[in-house]
């Protein structure tokens, strides 16, 4: 059988006047997501968070290159980056049976969630969704 995995988007280059990059919000599509991995008591890896964090970290002068022309289709780096990031979510999991396919590429992305509060619920288990009981969304 299958085990499902809900990610969240990815978000687009499009930064607040504060100079972070917009995350998902309380009615879009990150919440939606993250609500179905909750209610399928599957896992589910805000992609969303953990990618704008590392946005937000290498800083508009870097991001700006990854992008294609537009501010929602990366180039190959780009791509590269938000794989490493599917990668260090899918560590975060924990204990999960990709865990052993996965080596030690994206450690530092996976590092960076650790230490990270607003990433720290990037990444929940089965049992982590269906204890909460109402969706946290990285700021």
């Amino acid at each position: 059988g299958a085990t499902p995995i809900v990610l969240s988007l990815i978000p687009r280059n499009r930064r607040g006047e504060d100079g972070k990059v917009f995350r998902s919000g309380t009615n879009d599509y990150g919440q939606w997501a993250r609500e179905a991995a909750q209610t399928e008591a599957v896992a589910f890896i805000d992609l969303n968070a953990i990618v704008a964090d590392q946005y937000d970290a290498m800083g508009k002068e870097k991001v700006d290159p990854l992008f294609g022309g537009d501010w929602t289709h990366t180039n190959p780096e780009g791509a590269e980056l938000n794989a490493r990031s599917v990668i260090a979510g899918l560590k975060a999991l924990g204990n999960h049976p990709l865990a052993s396919y996965l080596g030690a590429n994206a450690n530092d992305i996976a590092a960076s969630i650790a230490g990270n509060t607003s990433a720290n619920t990037a990444a929940t288990t089965p049992s982590a969704a269906t204890a909460a009981t109402t969706p946290t969304t990285a700021k």
